[in-house]
């Protein structure tokens, strides 16, 4: 496997981590809990607001009025979820939890290359991050999952600036869309940082 390319390793860890989502293929999508009863709901508003092109600053089906972009959930300006949101619901928040746990992966097998360690190793680095119960237990907090698969990559980040002689303006840059970027899913940060 030392042998391997990066690129053939992605794809084969992207697959295998992909294999709890096996029912997807066959029209399962964990429609319970907080999904069913925040993100799915949330998600049909904003879809709906977004065609519409509006911002959606108020639900008015929630209870009197509720200023839904101060909701603590997922969040309307979360590039992915913008782009996805042009797509019915029923094929967005499938892609995005796929894209999401891909991104995961390899983020993390990424990281655990720059700490050297073989591709053995860091293969199986990633599949113990990437199928932890930790990751799985949240598929229904939609915002917590998403979360997860920008910490890998802010892993990374830090640890390369660590490494460099020379930290420029480009890198800080980096650094500040890798870690910001999050914040627009909202979730709140005892959450995020639970791992």
């Amino acid at each position: 496997m030392n042998n391997w390319p990066i690129k053939k390793i992605a794809i084969i860890l992207c697959v295998l981590a992909l294999l709890p989502l096996l029912p997807l293929a066959f029209g399962y999508f964990p429609a319970i809990g907080d999904m069913r009863d925040v993100f799915i709901p949330l998600e049909s508003f904003f879809r709906e607001q977004q065609l519409q092109g509006n911002i959606p600053a108020w639900s008015p089906a929630v209870s009197f009025g509720f200023p839904i972009l101060a909701s603590a959930q997922i969040g309307f300006f979360y590039p992915l979820l913008f782009f996805l949101r042009f797509l019915p619901i029923y094929l967005g928040l499938p892609l995005a939890i796929i894209i999401h746990i891909c991104a995961t992966a390899i983020g993390m097998f990424l990281f655990a290359r720059k700490l050297k360690m073989s591709n053995e190793g860091a293969a199986l680095t990633t599949l113990s991050f990437v199928l932890s119960q930790f990751i799985w237990q949240h598929i229904t907090h939609l915002n917590i999952f998403l979360t997860i698969a920008w910490f890998p990559w802010q892993m990374l980040m830090v640890h390369t600036l660590f490494q460099k002689k020379e930290i420029t303006k480009k890198d800080i840059t980096i650094l500040a869309i890798i870690f910001g970027i999050p914040f627009l899913i909202p979730i709140f940060l005892s959450a995020m940082w639970a791992v």
